[in-house]
């Protein structure tokens, strides 16, 4: 049984209209949502780890991605893997709050990338940020747990608005909180 909790849905700049009946949140642009967000600890407060798993093969793309999450925020702790091999590794030895995985990787796949952390951890936020815009492929990946899939456009908007959600969603609770 998943521990993971329904949230409210993205704001519309995000999500466009929810999609009753639907896992999916249908989107204008390149970003579609899953209707599950990040992971609440006991007594219903969202996480408050910011262990960053990043996958992705290309070296300029991954500067790049650690450029902007340390500008979003300089606490993230990152780990980087640039190949399915590299990520299971760090899956199974310490604990991600948050994936980012590309799913185009020279070595493995990122799809198993996904089902290796819906498996081994459940509870982290897992983006998918790829080249791919095929809607079989987006919903492969919202069936193996991603919470986001993010088309890679010249544009990072999409990308920032779900690091600065995630950002929200993980600070600590409020000071006398159960």
């Amino acid at each position: 049984m998943s521990r993971r909790r329904h949230w409210e849905p993205p704001p519309p700049s995000l999500s466009g209209s929810p999609d009753a009946g639907s896992r999916l949140q249908p989107t204008a642009g390149d970003l579609a949502w899953a209707d599950t967000g990040p992971p609440p600890l006991p007594g219903g407060h969202p996480m408050t780890g910011k262990n960053v798993l990043l996958v992705e093969d290309q070296p300029k793309a991954m500067e790049a991605l650690t450029v902007l999450l340390g500008l979003v925020d300089t606490d993230f702790d990152i780990a980087l893997a640039s190949g399915q091999s590299q990520a299971s590794r760090i899956i199974e030895r310490q604990k991600v709050d948050l994936a980012i995985v590309d799913l185009g990787l020279g070595e493995g796949s990122g799809l198993q990338v996904l089902h290796e952390l819906a498996t081994r951890q459940p509870d982290a936020m897992r983006v998918v940020y790829t080249q791919s815009r095929s809607p079989k492929l987006r919903d492969q990946c919202l069936s193996l747990g991603a919470d986001v899939f993010i088309h890679k456009g010249t544009d990072r908007s999409d990308l920032v608005e779900v690091l600065m959600l995630f950002k929200q969603f993980s600070r600590p609770p409020a000071a006398g909180l159960n």
